[in-house]
C-alpha cells in the first residue's frame, strides 16, 4: 500500500529540479531572489512554463537559505546538466550583483563601553510599503497530472472520490 505520491519520469518528461544559495542576512532578499530568478528564465532546458521559482527557505546564523526551482523536460534536455549549469549561472550572476555568500562563520564583537555612557540605540528604520506577497497554493504538479490524465487513452484506476488524507483509504 502506497501512502504518498508516486512519481514516474518516464510517463512525463517534465522534471523539477532544485537548489540551495545561502546569502548574507544584510542582504536585500528580494533583490537576491529577482536577480537569480531573471538568470534561471534565462538558462537553456529551464522551462517557461511551469516558472521558476525561489523562496526563502531558512535564517541561519551567518546566512539565509534561498531555494531555487526550476523545470526541465527531459526529452529535450539532460536533467542533470540544466540543474548543473543553473546553479552555476545563478552563483556566477549574484557575485556580478555583489551579493554576499559567506561561509558559515561565526562573528565575534567585543565592545568596549564605559559605564556613564547611557545612549539608546537608533530605532530600526519603518517599512512603511510592503510588497504584495504571493502565497498561493502551488498547483503546477496537479495541472501536469490532470493533463497527462486527460491525454492518455489509458482507463484511469484511480479511486478519486477519496481523499489523500481520508483514512477510508487505509
Amino acid at each position: 500500500v502506497f501512502k504518498s505520491s508516486i512519481l514516474n519520469y518516464t510517463r512525463n518528461p517534465r522534471r523539477r529540479f532544485d537548489f540551495a544559495v545561502g546569502v548574507g542576512v544584510d542582504e536585500d532578499l528580494e533583490a537576491a531572489q529577482r536577480i537569480g530568478l531573471e538568470e534561471l528564465n534565462s538558462v537553456p532546458g529551464v522551462l517557461s512554463d511551469p516558472p521558476p521559482s525561489c523562496r526563502i527557505e531558512e535564517l541561519g546564523d551567518s546566512n539565509v537559505l534561498l531555494r531555487f526551482f526550476g523545470w526541465v523536460d527531459q526529452h529535450e534536455a539532460d536533467f542533470f546538466k540544466v540543474k548543473s549549469q543553473s546553479i552555476r549561472l545563478v552563483k556566477i550572476v549574484l557575485d556580478d550583483h555583489g551579493v554576499d555568500m559567506p561561509a558559515p562563520i561565526y562573528k565575534v564583537e567585543i565592545q568596549r563601553q564605559a559605564v556613564h555612557d547611557k545612549t539608546e540605540p537608533a530605532p530600526p528604520p519603518r517599512r512603511d510599503e510592503r510588497p504584495a506577497i504571493d502565497v498561493s497554493v502551488d498547483r503546477h504538479l496537479e495541472d501536469q497530472v490532470e493533463e497527462d490524465i486527460r491525454a492518455s487513452a489509458e482507463e484511469d484506476l484511480l479511486d478519486r472520490s477519496v481523499k489523500p488524507n481520508d483514512t477510508r483509504a487505509a
